[in-house]
């Protein structure tokens, strides 16, 4: 049997190259949800598959502007405050307890 003469590092580079260009319209997408819109702090194959891409496709870089968009409206918003008491009536609900008050189920 022969041995390879490859070494690691050439597998790895290999390995970038061919996720460079296995990168589609629906696998950039994806990435995006997962990664976020920051090209900078995606892993470096996927980073190099994406520039890859998107200088093939530079109409995908609207995608990364969507997301960015929509992260900022996200972060604009006033949190939501769960009411007082709403932790204690789940945990008493799980239990099978009723909520201190509460006479039966309420009808709509």
């Amino acid at each position: 049997m022969a041995v390879s003469q490859h070494s690691e590092t050439d597998y790895k580079q290999g390995e970038a190259t061919r996720n460079q260009t296995d990168m589609n319209r629906s696998g950039f997408q994806d990435a995006i949800d997962r990664l976020g819109e920051d090209l900078a702090t995606w892993p470096l194959p996927d980073r190099q598959a994406a520039l890859h891409l998107l200088a093939r496709e530079p109409d995908l870089r609207a995608c990364l502007d969507d997301a960015s968009r929509l992260r900022a409206a996200l972060l604009d918003q006033a949190p939501i405050r769960a009411p007082a008491g709403l932790a204690d009536r789940i945990v008493k609900a799980a239990l099978g307890s009723k909520p201190a008050g509460a006479t039966g189920p309420r009808r709509a």
